[in-house]
C-alpha cells in the first residue's frame, strides 16, 4: 500500500472482485483475492480458486473497471498445474472459455 491508500483497500478490492469476476469450472469455488502489484500504471490483481481436482475448462466473466472506462482491457492469465492459458477481455467480450490439458 501507499500512504494515500485507504486502510481497508484490500477489503474494498476483494468486494469489487466478488462483484465483477466470476470463474466457473468443473468444481470451481469462489475466487479468493490474494494480492496485487502496481507496474507502470497497470494494476495486477491475483486471485486463487480452490479446486479439489484440476479442471479441464474454466469459464471466466471479467467486467473489472468496464463501468468506468469504455476502452478497458483486462488481461487474464490462468494456470492449472503447469498448463497456462491467457485471454484479453473487454466490453462486448467479457467472457472467456479456457481449456486445459487433461491431468
Amino acid at each position: 500500500g501507499t500512504r494515500r491508500e485507504a486502510a481497508d483497500a484490500d477489503a474494498r478490492i476483494a468486494a469489487y472482485l466478488a462483484a465483477h469476476l466470476r470463474i466457473e469450472g468443473s468444481s470451481a469455488g469462489a475466487p479468493a483475492y490474494v494480492g496485487r502489484e502496481v507496474e507502470d500504471g497497470a494494476v495486477w490483481l491475483y486471485v486463487e480458486v480452490p479446486q479439489p481436482r484440476p479442471p479441464r475448462v474454466l469459464r471466466v466473466r471479467n467486467t473489472l473497471l468496464m463501468e468506468l472506462f469504455a476502452d478497458q482491457t483486462n488481461l487474464l492469465h490462468a494456470r492449472v498445474g503447469g498448463d497456462r492459458r491467457s485471454a484479453a477481455l473487454r466490453s462486448g467480450r467479457e467472457v472467456a472459455t479456457l481449456e486445459f490439458a487433461a491431468p
